[in-house]
């Protein structure tokens, strides 16, 4: 089953996928262009950026996830299958809680959709003035 634990609660019964994007990181001050008018950058590292779909969810598990999230929204501890890590589990921050639309099907049953959540991997060098 697909999963991710988030401060250390497990995301699966409403998780329905995570993108993981691979942003390489340049130092702009370091960065320079030669007499032959080629460009030289100094590459810093690879961060992640994660975004997470969610299927409906009730009540209980928004705020399941939402609390999950807030835990420690500056420094959100995320287990996940990396692509080039594997089974990884790294420090993320997320910004901003996207707004929950309420919705009631035609059979009476309440439920919660949100747009995508996004996380950006904590590194030491984004940390330092390293762009990304």
């Amino acid at each position: 089953m697909l999963s991710i634990t988030i401060n250390g609660t497990v995301i699966d019964t409403y998780l329905s996928k995570y993108n993981v994007e691979i942003q390489e990181v340049y130092n702009e001050s370091g960065s320079f262009t030669a007499i032959d008018n080629t460009q030289h950058k100094a590459y810093l590292g690879d961060m992640r950026v994660l975004s997470v779909d969610f299927e409906p969810m009730s009540t209980a598990q928004i705020n399941e996830l939402f609390s999950a999230i807030k835990a420690n929204r500056e420094e959100i501890t995320i287990s996940y299958i990396d692509p080039q890590l594997g089974e990884n589990t790294l420090t993320f921050t997320c910004s901003k809680l996207p707004a929950a639309s309420y919705f009631e099907s035609d059979d009476g049953i309440q439920f919660w959709q949100i747009p995508t959540v996004t996380f950006e991997e904590i590194t030491a060098f984004s940390q330092s003035g390293g762009s990304g």
